[in-house]
């Protein structure tokens, strides 16, 4: 009785231990799977640190020798470097491989992650106390942040830079950093801060002797004074740094400098002159047999002649950019080429050239537009990917080194519970049998379900990711048709003033429109540009349209003093088409003299933009519509429309039109168009 109490207990202690050494084993051999599938494996580690670190800082080094010219071979290469220096937990090598990945996105235009892979490395040096690795990251990282146009940020770092140079006897470092920091000033429109740097830059090359440092600077501290309204010392600095480029054979210097003084003349209405010193310029360009400053002289020249109202003057130099730019390649000169070559005839009152000449531009437009749209694409695929990468080793990273410490202690139980097994009686060899069979089902179930799994989030993650590239190119192309639109539409008023033999007029409208154009197509590359650039556009389109409608209606364009327009923005050409639908079809109509009021105001956190006319309203506007105007959706309408739906898709945010019309003893009296306009646009949401 007491031998088969003893038997029961015995069992029963194992089958306990059994269900146990199946839960552990299996948990063990789950975990040897994991690691099979993952990107890198735990198993086999060079014994020889100092070796396996000398690899991947090999790597590295070979990585950095082609971030320039092939940059898909350097990320991929330092993938795998940073795979190493992940698994030998070598921070310090995991630092350097984030500041090549910043190097890399910044060659591929993707200023933001390259700013932050910076930002990382700067820590992990700072982790692992590496000055040096710190210093080489300090170097770029404004740099990222100024591309980005995070200029406050970009001023912060390099004043810590800086001081470092300084602190540490690095001259060229800390004379490179004057002329970064006077560069972002400059362009923050801090002059007073910029003329600082840039002095006490010149100072130093002043003092090394360097000519050609010397000749730079005198035209950067020439374009400060310009902009301080300082003529006279602006004009000496120009012409200092063109006399010391001219007698050092410095091409590229030489030519700026005579950009600089032609541009200041020109806008000073001294085109003659300006005209003389491209012409200087030219011979000199022609001497060295440098094409490129060649072509700048040429085109200038064309310009300033065009400006004064000589176009047989400018068009034989027109001809002359056109013939060069082919000849370099120069696509951009050629197209703004062809539209001078444009304005040239309409000035003759050759209209038939003229319009010639503006089919090839637009057409060169779309070409440039595709080409640039193609390149920015196949750059952010490759950016996105990298740090795609990049995010799972991290994320392995952290699951490895949980995992392995739990596989450490399942091979401690896995060896007791199978010593002690190797003791049991042979009659549990059958129970045993059975178990491994019910195991080996388990596990091939797990590896279905975990490939299962592996494949629905990599099927998900490409679908996410092609929805999102066709939504960027249904946004670019959005953007794309706004120009035709808005150019066509514009036309219409020179047209008007051709129609009534008012040829200054028409001059006169056709160089406003055309500065405005220059500044559309700019801000129309961009998602998203600063409230302050598309402000202007708006200005310079209303006071257009005023000049042909001046007696149809007044206009009036207030700006909340609580908006800081130069650090926010939003989607460029979004105001606009809502402005001209007002006079258009609103105003344009009425028979007494009409009212505009275009506001700006801050509303919580989002900008309020307000349009509101007295016009005829949209119930009268659409019975004046011919029936073919009637079966036709505007435009600039339906672009705005599809644009608003994309954006608040990518960036998750809530843009959002309300259009009301008004009443005054119930007929129609106007209408109000209220854009909400959210602050703080998330440029990175997925």
């Amino acid at each position: 009785m007491v031998n088969e109490s003893f038997d029961l207990v015995f069992d029963r202690i194992f089958l306990i231990k059994e269900a146990y050494f199946c839960s552990v084993k299996f948990r063990f051999i789950i975990f040897i799977c994991i690691i099979g599938l993952c990107p890198q494996s735990v198993g086999a580690q060079s014994n020889d640190d100092k070796s396996e670190g000398q690899v991947v800082f090999d790597m590295i080094n070979e990585a950095n020798a082609m971030v320039n010219t092939e940059p898909t071979k350097a990320s991929e290469l330092i993938q795998e470097a940073l795979k190493k220096a992940i698994s030998t937990e070598n921070l310090r090598a995991q630092g350097y491989c984030y500041n090549t990945l910043g190097a890399i996105d910044y060659k591929l235009n993707s200023y933001v992650l390259s700013a932050t892979n910076y930002k990382k490395s700067i820590e992990l040096f700072e982790t692992v106390v590496d000055p040096k690795g710190k210093y080489n990251s300090l170097k770029y990282i404004g740099h990222a942040y100024e591309a980005a146009g995070d200029l406050e940020t970009a001023q912060r770092y390099y004043l810590i830079l800086l001081e470092l140079a300084q602190n540490t006897g690095q001259k060229s470092d800390y004379l490179k950093t004057l002329y970064d920091l006077g560069r972002v000033s400059y362009n923050s429109d801090i002059q007073g801060r910029a003329k600082v740097y840039f002095n006490e830059a010149l100072k130093l090359e002043e003092a090394a002797g360097n000519e050609s440092g010397i000749a730079k600077l005198k035209i950067w501290i020439g374009m400060v004074e310009e902009k301080l309204g300082n003529d006279e010392q602006a004009i000496n600095n120009y012409e200092q740094s063109n006399k010391i480029a001219l007698q050092n054979g410095y091409d590229e210097v030489y030519q700026q400098s005579s950009n600089s003084i032609g541009n200041y003349l020109n806008s000073n209405s001294r085109n003659s002159e300006a005209v003389e010193i491209q012409k200087k310029a030219q011979k000199q360009n022609i001497l060295r047999g440098n094409r490129s400053g060649e072509l700048d002289n040429v085109y200038n020249i064309a310009k300033y002649q065009l400006d004064d109202n000589n176009p047989e003057e400018a068009i034989p130099y027109i001809k002359n950019s056109i013939d060069i730019s082919k000849e370099l390649g120069n696509i951009e000169l050629l197209t703004d080429a062809n539209l001078m070559l444009s304005k040239a005839y309409e000035q003759q009152g050759n209209y038939d050239s003229a319009l010639v000449e503006y089919k090839k531009y637009l057409s060169l437009v779309d070409s440039v537009e595709n080409l640039q749209a193609k390149r920015e694409l196949v750059a952010l695929k490759m950016s996105k990917q990298l740090n795609e990468k990049v995010k799972e080793l991290e994320s392995i990273k952290r699951e490895l080194s949980s995992t392995l410490e739990a596989s450490e202690s399942m091979s401690e139980e896995f060896e007791s519970i199978k010593e002690e097994r190797a003791l049991e009686k042979r009659e549990r060899e059958e129970l045993e049998a059975g178990a491994e069979r019910n195991r080996m089902v388990m596990i091939m179930l797990s590896i279905l379900m975990l490939g299962a799994g592996i494949s629905a989030f990599l099927i998900y993650r490409s679908a996410k990711a092609k929805r999102r590239a066709n939504q960027l190119l249904a946004l670019k192309s959005l953007r794309s048709q706004m120009n035709p639109h808005f150019i066509f539409n514009s036309l219409n008023s020179v047209n008007s003033f051709i129609a009534r033999n008012d040829e200054r007029s028409a001059n006169k409208y056709l160089s406003e429109f055309s500065r405005l154009m220059r500044a559309v197509m700019e801000n129309s590359k961009h998602d998203l540009v600063p409230l302050s650039s598309e402000l202007d556009i708006l200005k310079m389109y209303l006071d257009l349209e005023h000049v042909r409608f001046k007696d149809k209606f007044d206009f009036s364009f207030e700006i909340d003093d609580d908006l800081e327009a130069e650090t926010v923005e939003i989607p460029p050409m979004l105001i606009q088409p809502y402005i001209e639908n007002a006079i258009w079809h609103g105003l344009r109509y009425k028979e007494e003299k009409g009212f505009l009021s275009v506001k700006f105001v801050r509303e919580n956190n989002q900008i309020l933009a307000v349009i509101e006319d007295n016009g005829i309203g949209r119930h009268k506007s659409q019975e004046l519509k011919t029936h073919n105007q009637k079966q036709t959706v505007s435009t600039g309408m339906k672009n705005i429309e599809g644009r608003l739906n994309i954006l608040n898709d990518i960036h998750n945010t809530n843009l959002d039109v309300l259009v009301e019309d008004l009443f005054e003893n119930g007929q129609p009296a106007g209408t109000k168009v209220k854009v909400k306009i959210p602050f703080n646009i998330n440029k990175e949401a997925a």
